[in-house]
């Protein structure tokens, strides 16, 4: 067992023990010495030596009794094991170690400082930095080195690594930590660096942070640095800002560190050489480990140390297929996946994309013909990589300006519209204009307005002949459902399936339910106009008809969420295991089977996520729907979506008669007629969608069948690992040998779970060298969020961010501040005061289901749910569109 390594060693015994033994920081310093970067030397204890100082505490009646269910009395509990952490005794291995430690530092210099740094074999991973977590001593003495080791691997027990490690799926009841110890560095200039922008996400940036001395004040938070952002492709910098820099931390005679307060600075700490010293550092550890990289460094003597390097954990990578070459022109893209109604911050497995691939394909068909077959690489539109489905902006840019796409998507995506209004379409427009987008495609216009003759008649007629219209959409509707019982009813692979059924399945659905959004949409908006924006009152009598509609299926699916809840007594909670198995094997009350398969039968499609065929829907996990259920089933007594749904038609009827007392004669029979259209048609905002998971449903289970058949043959390993195939390869699955094929698999799936921890939320527009586009800031009093006004009311209430619904809790009076949500989002709307979005519009999921909850909601807050923490205070204002920042 080796429990001392040192680095560098031209032996390099380093380089056959796993990162297991010498923890992220040890395995990156060891690998970048022998590279020969400028690191201090120094030594790793690996985890061995502190194994069994971890094996007695995990023995303990206290460690046993740490519950993930109740990670709030941790730190109590922690508390004590720390402390008798502390108290250990020395092994006879360990105190053989540390004599040898002990006797090779006072060798190289005897007296001198070291700095001991945590290296947790889970720490500055790819997908995990624990950066700040772990304790860091600097200024060490030989003669304390002993409890500076026992402090630091003390910190593996610090309730916030175990929070960490749970809230980022890693095993928090296993401590384990290797320490290193390393030469200190008496910089006289110290910090940070970033081989790409970690506020742009640009790949073609480096930003570097800067302050007097240590590098402690800067990585502990507690000055303001210097900040210098730098071109890689020219060196040149781009901008640069002098940081107050009120302290700086040195290297203490008698031991440790002293800290020294200064007035507001006026120099910059590094020099411009220095900076593109630290620069091309940068780029070539960067470049030496294949990713982009953070990286601790100082000067001493006006030469640079490499203190430490780790992957940048949370940045947002492109596929090659999407990146232009550094210094080309940039193609800026939207995420379909955020900013088209499909709401899902989850990657899109492969055979998702490639199944919704092919639908936009025979959309294609169905209004241009075969055209689309002959466009090349560069006149796409639509293109899914990289787990996700992006539309190419620059190439629309032909077509229409960002300030004219900014205007059309304020309805459905309010951020991108802000960001799209303040971005140069000159600088992004593509070089070449796609064959769609040029003149020629004009003599193609009348073919494509017969192609869409029925849409086009659907839309006036709604105005025209409302009722009319109404009855053949009742047809068209169940046109739809003869279609799909025809769809489930087949037998076909899944391929064979899609080529038999895409164009019919198209045709229908643009003609039922695409074809009466736009009138329903156009009626409201329309009202709206005719009010204007003079009478305040008249405003807000003119926004509550868009209230309590009819026909939403997203509200009746929380309706008949409900009603299972309300069949459920209480004694019917305490145990969701046997109330799961009552209710799938018919053993529990009448009243409560009927509502739960009236659910499954009307709504098992649905369920998170529910554009990406990979994921489970209600009726294959019907464990997803009963935490619905009993999430709503906790806020019975205090909120009832059947009654509120009422209230919100009683509501709406009454605002009507109100807005028709307030106007002229004219103005009243034009809000009668398009009043009409939007009672008929506007609860339909939700179908398409509703009618699109149908069908991706019966392609997720010709899926699966077929992964089963590869499953028996051998071939795979689970059925769901058929998602991991394109349709393509599904197709030729029995041409790939089972090794190619499983390889294939497992690389695939470690690709999407490494994405889906690495990005925290994909940005609604990013362009082909990683930026990623913001809006311009609004307002000038930095406690005012300001968004989108989606659902009227003032509240005030406790900030509570949530990153996904999996498992979460809502307190009564809390605010709900999300990234986006689906349907698997709707229990904890019920407890929550108020709604708060960063992507959407009045159109998604979140906005639809706070109006009909009578929940005061905002959305389209830049970076909201990283600028609020958990805790503090704010008020909400649906109607004005704002959330103030109350107390922290």
């Amino acid at each position: 067992m080796i429990n001392l390594v040192h680095f560098p060693n031209t032996e390099d015994p380093e380089q056959s023990m796993p990162t297991e033994q010498l923890g992220g920081k040890g395995t990156s310093l060891a690998w970048m010495a022998a590279q020969g970067l400028n690191v201090p030397p120094g030594y790793i204890l690996t985890a061995d030596f502190f194994l069994p100082w971890f094996q007695t505490i995990m023995a303990t009646t206290e460690w046993r009794s740490l519950d993930e269910d109740f990670p709030q009395q941790w730190p109590q509990q922690l508390e004590i094991l720390h402390q008798r952490f502390m108290a250990l005794s020395i092994t006879p291995d360990q105190q053989q170690t540390l004599q040898q430690l002990t006797q090779e530092l006072n060798a190289v210099q005897s007296g001198a400082p070291y700095a001991v740094r945590s290296s947790s074999p889970d720490e500055d991973l790819g997908q995990d930095s624990f950066a700040g977590l772990y304790q860091t001593l600097l200024g060490v003495r030989v003669t304390d080195l002993e409890q500076a080791l026992r402090s630091c691997a003390a910190s593996a027990l610090d309730p916030r690594v175990l929070h960490y490690k749970l809230a980022r799926g890693l095993d928090p009841f296993s401590p384990s930590i290797a320490l290193v110890i390393q030469q200190q560095i008496d910089s006289s200039v110290a910090g940070v660096g970033f081989s790409l922008n970690p506020l742009t996400n640009d790949f073609d940036e480096v930003v570097i942070e800067a302050c007097f001395g240590l590098g402690e004040a800067l990585v502990g938070g507690r000055i303001e640095p210097d900040r210098c952002v730098i071109n890689k492709l020219t060196g040149q910098i781009i901008d640069q800002h002098i940081g107050s820099k009120l302290e700086s931390v040195h290297l203490d005679p008698e031991g440790g560190t002293r800290t020294l307060t200064h007035a507001s600075a006026t120099d910059l700490a590094l020099s411009n050489h220095q900076v593109a010293e630290v620069s091309a550092q940068l780029i070539a550890i960067e470049q030496a480990y294949g990713h982009p990289v953070d990286v601790e460094w100082a000067f001493s003597d006006d030469q640079l140390f490499i203190l430490q390097a780790r992957p940048i954990t949370t940045w947002v990578p492109l596929p090659d297929s999407l990146m232009s070459e550094p210094g080309q022109q940039r193609t800026l893209y939207l995420d379909a996946g955020l900013s088209k109604g499909f709401t899902t911050n989850q990657p899109i497995s492969p055979l998702g994309l490639s199944v919704t691939q092919e639908i936009f394909k025979a959309m294609g068909r169905r209004y241009l013909g075969q055209w689309p077959e002959s466009m090349g690489p560069d006149d796409v539109y639509i293109v899914a990589a990289g787990g996700r489905l992006y539309a190419n902006l620059s190439n629309s840019f032909w077509l229409a300006g960002p300030s004219r796409m900014s205007a059309s998507m304020a309805l459905s995506d309010a951020l991108v519209a802000r960001t799209l209004a303040d971005i140069d379409g000159a600088q992004y427009r593509s070089p070449k204009r796609p064959k769609w987008a040029r003149w020629g495609a004009l003599l193609r216009v009348p073919a494509l307005i017969w192609r869409m003759r029925a849409l086009i008649g659907t839309a006036l007629g709604a105005f025209l002949m409302p009722a009319w219209v109404a009855h053949r959409h009742r047809k068209r509707m169940q046109q739809f459902d003869d279609l799909m019982s025809e769809i489930r009813n087949c037998q076909l692979p899944l391929n064979e399936l899609m080529a038999t059924y895409n164009d019919r399945f198209v045709h229908r659905f643009m003609n039922s339910s695409v074809a009466i959004l736009g009138p329903a949409l156009l009626a409201q908006q329309l009202i709206e106009r005719l009010v204007g924006k003079r009478h305040p009152s008249r405003v807000a009598l003119a926004e509550r008809l868009a209230f309590g509609l009819e026909g939403n299926r997203v509200v009746e699916m929380n309706l008949a969420l409900s009603r299972i809840a309300r069949c459920l007594e209480p004694s019917d909670l305490e145990d969701s295991a046997s109330l799961l198995n009552s209710l799938t094997q018919g053993t529990a009350s009448a009243p409560s089977l009927a509502a739960w398969g009236a659910m499954i039968e009307e709504f098992g499609c649905r369920g998170p996520n529910e554009v990406d065929i990979a994921q489970n829907r209600y009726s294959d996990d019907p464990e997803l729907l009963l935490h619905q259920v009993i999430g709503l089933a906790h806020a019975a007594e205090t909120y009832d979506p059947v009654a509120t749904h009422q209230q919100q038609r009683e509501g709406r009827a009454e605002a009507l008669h109100k807005l028709l007392d307030s106007v002229g004669p004219i103005q009243r029979l034009l809000i009668q007629r398009f009043n009409r259209v939007s009672m008929l048609f506007g609860g339909e905002r939700d179908t398409p969608k509703h009618q699109l998971v149908e069908y991706l449903q019966v392609l997720r289970e010709r899926a699966l069948s077929q992964g089963r058949r590869c499953v028996d043959s051998g071939r795979l390993k689970e059925a769901d690992e058929v998602f991991m195939l394109v349709l393509s390869e599904l197709s030729e699955s029995q041409s790939h040998s089972v090794d190619d094929l499983q390889t294939m698999v497992s690389s695939r799936r470690d690709e999407m779970t490494t994405l889906g921890r690495q990005v925290r939320n994909f940005p609604s527009m990013i362009d082909s060298r990683g930026r990623i586009p913001r809006p311009p800031p609004m307002g000038d009093d930095p406690s005012v969020m300001l968004g989108m006004p989606i659902s009227a009311g003032v509240v005030r209430g406790t900030v509570r961010i949530i990153q996904t619904p999996d498992q979460a809790h809502i307190e009564e009076g809390e605010i709900l501040v999300a990234y986006t949500t689906d349907p698997g989002w709707t229990p904890l709307f019920a407890n929550a005061a108020a709604i708060v979005l960063e992507v959407g519009g009045c159109l998604q999921h979140g906005a639809v289901v706070a109006r009909e909850f009578g929940k005061p909601c905002v959305a389209g807050i830049d970076r909201v749910t990283t600028r609020l923490t958990d805790g503090q205070q704010v008020e909400v204002d649906g109607g004005a569109g704002t959330l103030r920042v109350l107390s922290e």
